[in-house]
């Protein structure tokens, strides 16, 4: 189903369908929640099946600023005041009663002057937003007191405690600057890698991942591949890891699973590790979101994990066959 040519991995049909959003299949009725793995070994019986797992190093330091490897987005935050605010507040907001209560008392429209009900509506949720603000505005010197009051005992840039505490000379003078810079919006950096270099449709990568696993199914050459990814960055991939890798294995024993070992290197360049005729995988996240137990994770993947160290520079090391399912999880 899969191969490599010319160093990249190549699939014997451009068209996939995915299926973990409750369908096996778009053109089957095979549905995955609740599913435990021997009834969808039961279904997937005389399917080719096939497995991928790509390790991902971390992303070479020096090519975070690249766009040819990762893309960078600023976003504007609120300032530390306003954060501070928001906190305290922590969801209670006047109610419905309380905002109609001031509206009248202090002559606010509740409804818009156009007696359009959608119109009313749209009104209606501006001024809620508007009461919303105003709970967190009234909250300001208060926290602003607070502010001052550690800004005079504790350097808010080494969070050491000032011996002594700033006099009210001193606080005068450096005050001004940090009121400024506590009350001014804020910004951040967020990075997105890019996995062009991963053929479709693996390109899909949740970056929390330092790896997935992608389990393949078809009825024949030419034909659509459906395919889903475990991995552990998220209560659903956790899920597809465990209930894929129980029915792969359990259908492993009645004809080989080829797997497929690969790398994608801190330089965004996908390599081949190593091929396995049968199916393998790795010991995390069998169980958990996916309910099994250690007898039968024990039995089912004798043979069939392989470990790989994970390095101090976040690199993966050397693969080896794990022949001990004991301790797999």
């Amino acid at each position: 189903m899969w191969k490599w040519e010319d160093g990249k991995l190549v699939a014997w049909s451009d068209t996939f369908n995915y299926f973990s959003t409750g369908k096996l299949s778009a053109h089957s009725d095979t549905h995955l929640g609740g599913l435990q793995h021997e009834q969808l070994a039961e279904r997937l019986k005389g399917k080719i099946l096939s497995s991928i797992l790509i390790l991902s190093d971390l992303l070479d330091t020096e090519l975070w600023e690249d766009p040819n490897y990762c893309y960078r987005d600023a976003h504007v935050l609120v300032s530390e005041v306003e954060e501070e605010a928001r906190k305290r507040v922590s969801g209670d907001y006047y109610s419905e009663a309380q905002i109609l209560e001031f509206c009248e008392k202090f002559g606010l429209d509740v409804e818009s002057t156009s007696y359009d009900e959608k119109k009313n509506r749209e009104h209606w949720i501006r001024l809620e937003n508007a009461f919303i603000d105003l709970r967190s505005k009234l909250l300001i010197p208060s926290i602003l007191k607070d502010f001052k009051k550690s800004f005079q005992a504790v350097d808010p840039d080494t969070f050491d405690d000032r011996e002594p505490p700033l006099t009210k000379e001193q606080l005068k003078i450096l005050w001004p600057d940090y009121f400024l810079r506590i009350m001014m919006p804020r910004t951040s950096r967020s990075y997105r890698r890019l996995y062009d270099n991963i053929p479709k449709p693996m390109t899909h990568w949740d970056s929390r991942n330092s790896w997935q696993q992608f389990f393949f199914v078809s009825d024949g050459q030419g034909q659509p591949i459906d395919y889903i990814h475990g991995g552990y960055a998220s209560s659903g991939a956790r899920e597809h890891q465990g209930l894929m890798a129980h029915t792969f294995a359990t259908l492993d024993s009645v004809s080989k699973i080829k797997t497929i070992v690969a790398r994608y290197s801190s330089k965004n360049i996908l390599v081949p590790d190593v091929e396995f005729d049968s199916f393998k995988t790795q010991p995390q996240e069998l169980s958990g979101n996916y309910r099994s137990s250690r007898e039968v994770i024990r039995e089912l993947f004798r043979g069939k994990l392989i470990a790989i160290p994970r390095n101090d520079n976040l690199t993966w090391g050397a693969l080896s066959e794990k022949v001990d399912s004991e301790n797999a999880g």
